[in-house]
């Protein structure tokens, strides 16, 4: 760690005095009068820099190297690292020493010395022990020598697997496998680095030397390879920057921070450190924090938070482990702290220290100081200027199943329909997308899907391991993308104008991994899927607003998710779901501290023979989702509220359950109730078609904020006449076909997208190459025709709101023209389209460095010719002379996208044809690495399924 910060000059003075932190006297600082004094409302985050460090925290060891590998004596180096093949003829030949390494010294050889010869690829695999988890650091120097291979393009390669268990018999711990590889030939001697954070039951690291994927020639030379470990200071230091709303320009210790699930931005602290704020006194104030420890220090260690008035008593002191009695309790890992600072004639310093109390000696005590951060009592801003606000946003809800939403069958939302009956209505809003992420990031951004990036897009090779074995599966996880970091977020804009926010989520796609954190005081994530379902959501709100009073310091922003109707179902006896459970479904018995609920597994088709009784468990989870959101809403007096949903939930509506597959009125037409602040009860019922965009620009405008370029509008009814022909957009990228449409009054139009991928996990396992069909139903050929069931179709949602009653549209129909425009722009990848040949066939060919992924053919005839080698670096697109366009066509004008893995670079081999244009997408979105917990809490919610 080079970081090195000045020291304060009267930081010897403060260091001796570190020892009287056990006892009641607070160190002394010395004169900090040359700091600025800051008026309240004041954000340590915002205005911290090295100044402000009387004792900065101790700068990181460097990394401790445990092992060097340098292959110089040849007989041990292949005694030590083995072939992981049960070949002893195919060991020989692929691996030994050669004198021709880094420096001249010997060299690891993989790879056949005849190196023409093409072979199968198997890693070099050596295990060394380690004592427990914690980042670790791999380095070795590589060159490869006449590579080449299929599938991904041969090259060095680098994996460490973190094994538990005993080194002899291990057992795997992390199911993270990291991969970092060369794509190609290396410029003669290289350095390959990985770093990996193992697991804290780790007993041994796998270390595997590659040299290509699947078959090969070429071979490749390995020298000084090098495991490090890295310290744990350094690693926390390595925490996210916080959001651009809090922090204009970075500091090394102003992070984004979370002992649990519950994210704040704050000043991470390694003890022994000192930090001071002078504050302005001239009102009455509050001091608020919240104490935490990282999970690196030691569990028998605790930091010592100390606060105090220079010159005056100790506000508070409070010691904290990484385990502490409140975390045994709730599970929450802050301690918050509220201190009162009453008004006084004189500014004051206050001093905030940390000590480290018991743990191993010379072990780190890494703790942190969440958001701290002085607000006057008086309100800062008027509620008419500045409201209250809260959005509700309900995952998986169905409008048609809501009492105001014309359900009559079960009584599912006696609170929703309460508060309905004093909102204004919006019965035609929609949700561009039939699944969270993509849906909840336009409710935050005020933009669609193609715009904001939020979404499956990327798609990535990435490996992975299978539990409780030492196997590599592709892992779709990590093809998620967050929100795009150039596209600005609901809280960041209000954080920016003075709000106090704070986000209280339950499904992980909403987490700080994909944006979501960002310009939030306080996202805290809890667990939704569970027998308490939203009631902890409940709870965690009724205490911060018990600290923090809606009325006192600065505006409130408050977003509650509730996921209380996703899958698993569940029937909670009792509950607000008071009808009997069905008697035809098996459930199994959950429990929590004495209450217990009835909950069924995965869906399966026998589960899926019974539809009705589903509804029957999926009424009873939107009826306990309505309670906490009678539970919430008093507590919010005269905010202004935004209810809504990300999407819908299927049961047989079209032949399909649950979400994410489609776009149709079960999965997209969702509740959308606004309640201005302040207002008395004016309720309205406005059919206009709106989508949840809207709710971006609509509290903005309450608090006089400017949206920006958006694509939502504010919902007030006297301005719907101002919408004109407004296209409402749909867009689904998750399973299935891609989807593109908009609704446009009570019309919805639809174009699906020929299949185009050649990644099954998108398709369902059903291969483009073979007209959609499933692969287990016909082999795949050289010469490919895609499947002719996509294309245009257009509903009447006022007479066929059931969608039964579809009109197909002809690829030149005037319906599909803002559709195809939307994908010129926006539809991300390699586009070439090209005037229809009228004499010769015309043959194009694109190659790729990396596999391809997607050949999605816009507008292409059956008669045309599709080539796709085995390898997958290139397609060849021959277009017949006068062949009519296929009635899925979006255009008549040839036209196909190319995509491959990892956003590699697609290109046309020779000259583009005058009779062509080509023009490249980029992709939105920023690329996520879920880690294991992540990746659990999305597998329970039915996401991240590996059979797909």
């Amino acid at each position: 760690m080079s970081r090195r910060r000045p020291i304060h000059p009267l930081a010897a003075l403060a260091l001796t005095s570190i020892g009287l932190l056990h006892c009641d006297t607070p160190p002394p600082v010395g004169d900090v009068r040359h700091l600025p004094v800051h008026d309240v409302p004041v954000r340590a985050v915002e205005v911290i820099d090295d100044a402000h460090f009387v004792v900065a925290p101790p700068d990181p060891p460097e990394p401790e190297v445990m092992r060097t590998f340098d292959f110089d004596n040849t007989d041990k180096a292949l005694e030590r690292w083995t072939l992981d093949t049960k070949s002893k003829v195919a060991s020989k030949r692929l691996i030994g020493t050669i004198d021709a390494g880094w420096e001249g010294t010997p060299a690891l050889r993989l790879g056949p010395v005849d190196q023409i010869t093409e072979h199968a690829c198997h890693p070099a695999v050596s295990r060394m022990p380690v004592d427990g988890g914690g980042r670790y650091q791999v380095t070795v120097r590589v060159k490869t020598s006449q590579i080449g291979g299929d599938k991904l393009k041969a090259g060095a390669g680098l994996e460490v697997v973190a094994l538990s268990g005993t080194k002899e018999e291990s057992e795997v711990e992390s199911r993270h496998l990291t991969t970092t590889r060369f794509r190609g030939t290396t410029n003669g001697w290289e350095t390959l680095t990985l770093t990996v954070d193992a697991e804290p039951k780790t007993r041994a690291l796998e270390l595997q030397l590659l040299r290509c994927s699947g078959r090969g020639q070429g071979l490749v030379l390995f020298d000084d390879l090098q495991v490090a470990s890295i310290p744990r200071q350094a690693a926390a230091l390595d925490a996210p920057d916080v959001s651009r709303a809090h922090r204009a320009e970075p500091h090394p210790l102003v992070r984004r921070l979370s002992p649990d699930t519950d994210h704040r931005p704050g000043i991470l602290t390694i003890a022994p450190a000192t930090w001071v704020l002078r504050v302005d006194r001239s009102q009455d104030a509050t001091l608020h924090v919240g104490f935490g420890v990282d999970r690196r220090s030691p569990p028998d260690a605790r930091v010592c938070f100390r606060i105090h008035e220079d010159g005056g008593p100790t506000l508070v002191k409070r010691c904290v482990a990484a385990k502490h009695d409140d975390t045994r309790k709730d599970g929450e890992g802050w301690v918050d702290t509220t201190i009162p600072l009453p008004a006084a004639a004189d500014p004051s310093t206050l001093v905030f220290s940390a000590t480290k109390d018991g743990g191993p000696e010379g072990a780190p005590a890494i703790g942190y100081w969440g958001n701290p951060r002085v607000v006057p009592v008086e309100r800062t801003a008027s509620p008419e200027d500045k409201p209250d606000i809260l959005l509700f946003v309900f995952d998986t809800l169905r409008r048609d199943h809501l009492g105001f939403g014309g359900y009559g069958l079960r009584p599912t939302s006696p609170d929703l329909d309460a508060f309905a009956a004093t909102a204004w209505d919006f019965t035609q809003a929609s949700s561009p997308a039939g699944w969270t992420l993509p849906s909840g990031s336009t409710i935050i951004t005020g933009k669609y899907p193609l715009h904001h990036g939020g979404g499956w897009r990327v798609r990535r090779e990435v490996q992975q391991l299978k539990v409780k074995e030492v196997q590599k599966k592709r892992a779709r996880t990590l093809d998620f993308t967050s929100i795009a970091d150039d596209i600005p977020t609901l809280a960041e804009k209000l954080r920016g104008e003075g709000y106090r926010t704070v986000m209280v989520a339950s499904n992980h796609f909403l987490s700080p991994d994909f944006g979501f954190g960002r310009g939030f005081d306080r996202h805290a994530q809890y667990g939704g899927s569970s027998v308490q379902g939203g009631e902890k959501a409940a709870r965690v709100v009724e205490n911060w607003l018990e600290r923090e009073p809606i009325g006192e310091g600065e505006p409130m922003f408050l977003v509650v998710h509730l996921i209380d109707a996703h899958i698993p179902y569940r029937h909670r006896t009792p509950g607000r779901g008071n009808w009997a459970p069905p008697d035809d479904l098996e459930f199994v018995e959950e429990s929590y501290r004495g209450r217990s609920v009835l909950k069924i597994p995965k869906l399966n088709d026998e589960l899926r023979e019974h539809p009705d009784s589903l509804l029957n468990l999926y009424d009873s989870d939107i009826a306990h989702a309505d309670g906490v959101f009678g539970t919430v809403l008093p507590l919010v007096g005269d905010a202004g509220v935004v209810v809504t949903a990300d999407h819908g939930e299927e049961f047989d509506d079209h032949g399909y359950f649950e979400h994410g597959h489609h776009v149709w009125q079960a999965l997209v037409h969702v509740p959308l109730l606004v309640r201005p602040p302040g207002a008395q009860p004016d309720p309205r019922t406005i059919d206009a078609a709106a989508s949840i965009a809207d709710v971006f620009p609509t509290i903005l405008d309450w608090a006089d904020i400017d949206a920006g370029e958006v694509d939502g509008r504010v919902l007030h009814p006297d301005r719907v006449s101002e919408w004109g022909d407004r296209l409402v957009w749909l867009e689904n990228q998750y399973m299935g076909p891609e989807r593109t449409g908009y609704r446009k009054g009570y019309d919805k139009v639809l174009y699906t997208h020929p299949v185009g991928w050649l990644d099954g996990r998108v398709s369902k396992r059903r291969d483009p190459l073979n007209n959609g069909m499933p692969r287990k139903a016909a082999a795949p050929k050289s010469k490919q025709k895609y499947p002719i069931d996509a294309g245009g179709v257009v509903y009447d949602i006022e007479t066929d709101s059931a969608e039964q009653q579809p009109r197909s549209l002809t690829p030149d129909d005037p319906l599909l023209a803002p559709i195809a425009e939307r994908l010129e722009t926006h539809f991300p990848g390699l586009h070439v389209r090209c005037d229809r040949p009228k004499l010769e066939f015309l043959s194009l060919r694109f190659s790729s460095d990396v596999v391809m992924v997607r050949v999605a053919p816009l507008s292409l005839s059956l008669s045309d010719v599709v080539e796709i080698p085995g390898d997958r670096h290139s397609v060849e697109v021959t277009l017949v002379p006068g062949a009519e366009t296929e009635p899925t066509a979006l255009g008549h004008r040839p036209w196909v996208v190319f995509e491959a893995v990892d956003d590699g670079e697609v290109v046309l081999d020779g000259d583009l044809p005058d009779t062509c244009q080509m023009w490249k997408v980029e992709h939105r979105g920023g690329s996520v690495d879920l880690d294991d917990e992540s990746q659990k809490m999305l597998e329970e919610l039915g996401y991240v399924d590996h059979e797909h």
